[in-house]
Formats: structure tokens, C-alpha cells, sequence
């Protein structure tokens, strides 16, 4: 696993953004695992939030010369990127997100940050992907604003998951819309690492092994046991 994905499982743990327990999804599953990305509240682990998506970006995508974060959540992910990538990574690249609601005022308008244009290699930034409603939402944005070339999208975690018709969700909109999309971290190298950490007990563990086998895609080769 590279350093910084190890880093990064750490840095939830620490924060208290990756949590086990029993918690309902947007899509109504009853999950024994939750990553809150809402934790990220204060300058200290937004900055570093920010860091850990720049290493990724620097990485995966170092052809991207434009980031944009979807309201409300993608606002902060993509101003403290910007800055980590010219901090660290002596990359300048501009950056957008829009509006709820379109201004009537002023510059109008419902995007805020880089005027968008078909030459603009954009990289959109999210944080977990579940059913992928929020990426479709954001290409119909973009399309709509612009109509900038989207070269992939990079998120913080990977659940793996199936969408309601049994199907991996990330590799359906690799499919569909012809790019990468990288998470910094996937759920199988997360228990994997908290595996090693022996942060949990045979009864959790047994849940996690439940909700992956009915839910699961993409599961390790080790027939897909986690302890």
C-alpha cells in the first residue's frame, strides 16, 4: 500500500471520520461501517484533507488544471487542494464550484471561481461515492457550464458497493463516461489496514463480512475474509 493511502486510513481513525458501528445510508442499507467526511471541521484536518487529495491528484491526475467541488461539501475539498498542490506539489490550478441556488445579483450566475470552457481539463473532486447520483449530477452541471472536458474524479473512499440492480457502481461510470475515477483509499484496503490494527472484535468483524458478501463488489481473493 503506498505511505500516503496508510496515512490516510489513519488520519479517519484519528479524526474520527471512519467509524463502526450500525449506521442507515442515504440508499437505506444498514451499514456497519460510516465515513463522515463532515468531520473535516477546522483548519488543522481540512489543510490536511486538502494534503492527502493533492499526493493523490499529484499521483493520478497530473494532467488536471482545473478542480471542481460540487455545493455544498466539494467547496472546501477543492480551495484546500488547490493550495495543497501549489504548497507542496509546485502545481497551480484553478479551481470552481457552483451555487444551490442562481445569484440575481452582482456577477449573477450560479458558478463561482475558474469561467469554464470545452479546453478546460477539469478533474471533479467528491468524497464517497455510493450510487454515483452526485457525479451524474455534477456532469449535468458541468455540461450546462461550459462544457469542459472532465478527465476523471478523484474521492476520498471507494465503498465498493452495488447499486440497486446488483451492479458495481464505479465501473459503470468508468464505462458510461469513459475516465478514471481514483478514490485515495478503497473499504477492502481500509479493513485490511484496521485488520492489522486489530481495532475490532469477532462480532463486528462477523457483521462487516455479512454486509460485504450481500453488498460487496470487487471483494478481496482470499474468499473474501477480512479476519
Amino acid at each position: 500500500m503506498i505511505n500516503y493511502k496508510k496515512e490516510f486510513i489513519q488520519f479517519l481513525l484519528d479524526e474520527k471520520a471512519l467509524l463502526f458501528g450500525e449506521f442507515m445510508t442515504k440508499s437505506g442499507r444498514k451499514s456497519p461501517y460510516f465515513i463522515n467526511t463532515g468531520q473535516f471541521c477546522n483548519g488543522f484536518n481540512i489543510a490536511k484533507l486538502g494534503a492527502f487529495y493533492a499526493a493523490h491528484i499529484n499521483n493520478i491526475f497530473p494532467k488536471a488544471k482545473c478542480l471542481f467541488g460540487p455545493a455544498y461539501k466539494g467547496i472546501p475539498l477543492v480551495v484546500s487542494t488547490a493550495i495543497s498542490l501549489r504548497e507542496h506539489h509546485d502545481r497551480i490550478v484553478s479551481y470552481s464550484f457552483n451555487r444551490k441556488e442562481i445569484k440575481d445579483h452582482g456577477e449573477k450566475g450560479l458558478m463561482i471561481g475558474q469561467q469554464l470552457s470545452p479546453s478546460d481539463e477539469l478533474l471533479l473532486i467528491d468524497d464517497v461515492i455510493t450510487a454515483g447520483l452526485s457525479i451524474e449530477e455534477s456532469l449535468k452541471l458541468l455540461k450546462a457550464q461550459g462544457n469542459p472536458t472532465v478527465i476523471g474524479v478523484a474521492i476520498a473512499v471507494d465503498r465498493m458497493e452495488k447499486n440497486q440492480q446488483g451492479e458495481d457502481v464505479i465501473k459503470l461510470l468508468q464505462e458510461q463516461y469513459h475516465f478514471q475515477i481514483a478514490p485515495i483509499v478503497t473499504i477492502n484496503e481500509i479493513l485490511a489496514e484496521v485488520k492489522n490494527l486489530k481495532l475490532l472484535n469477532e462480532k463486528q468483524w462477523g457483521l462487516i463480512e455479512q454486509y460485504r458478501q450481500q453488498f460487496g463488489v470487487r471483494l478481496p481473493d482470499e474468499s473474501s475474509h477480512f479476519v
